[in-house]
């Protein structure tokens, strides 16, 4: 298989280990990392070669927006599942992590994410492979309660303009930057937020 078809086959990849706290914490959706994370061996094959590990999932920190908390707080993995996951070798494993905050109680993230283990010829694990397929709610820094009420009939075309310079789409985020800041100009010019709220229909595409 030539470089251009693995490219193709495979999410690209970060040289750079880290903690899986650190990949659910500040990793946007679409990468994979290597992490840094002791592993069990839970069973073995008939020739004694590990083929199923461990992993226990460690407590993060995210930003909690109840009125509770409203600021960054510690979140655990769900008590209503075992605190830990299973990787099977040599194949892409496919879970849902649930994390509840340890404050409120209240504020839950989820996370989609694939994991897989390659083992190197002493039947030692290499680091985990991890990839994340999304969270919900959304990956990215919180928006600021009074920036969402100053912006009016704004809000949702800012927030997805937010959520695509995340995901490193600049230019979709700037076609809806710019349908904000000229709604808002508009809105200021006729003085009348009614009038103007047509001004924040879908963006054009010139």
């Amino acid at each position: 298989m030539s470089d251009e078809q693995q490219s193709t086959s495979e999410p690209a990849q970060s040289e750079e280990n880290i903690t899986l706290a650190q990949f659910l914490e500040s990793v946007s959706p679409g990468q994979v990392r290597e992490i840094k994370i002791r592993l069990a061996v839970q069973a073995k094959n008939q020739s004694g070669h590990p083929i199923r590990f461990r992993l226990r999932l460690p407590e993060i920190q995210l930003h909690c927006p109840s009125d509770t908390c409203n600021g960054e707080r510690f979140f655990r993995a769900d008590e209503e599942r075992e605190q830990h996951l299973d990787v099977r070798y040599p194949n892409w494993n496919f879970d849902y992590v649930t994390y509840k905050c340890s404050n409120c109680q209240k504020q839950q993230k989820t996370f989609a994410l694939a994991l897989r283990i390659e083992i190197d010829q002493s039947q030692q694990p290499r680091p985990l492979q991890c990839y994340k397929f999304g969270e919900l709610p959304a990956y990215g820094p919180p928006t600021p309660s009074r920036l969402i009420s100053l912006l009016g009939p704004g809000r949702e075309l800012f927030l997805k303009g937010r959520r695509c310079e995340i995901q490193g789409l600049g230019i979709g985020a700037f076609v809806y930057y710019r349908r904000v800041v000229e709604g808002q100009t508009k809105q200021d010019s006729c003085g009348n937020t009614q009038s103007c709220s047509d001004d924040f229909g879908t963006p054009r595409s010139d």
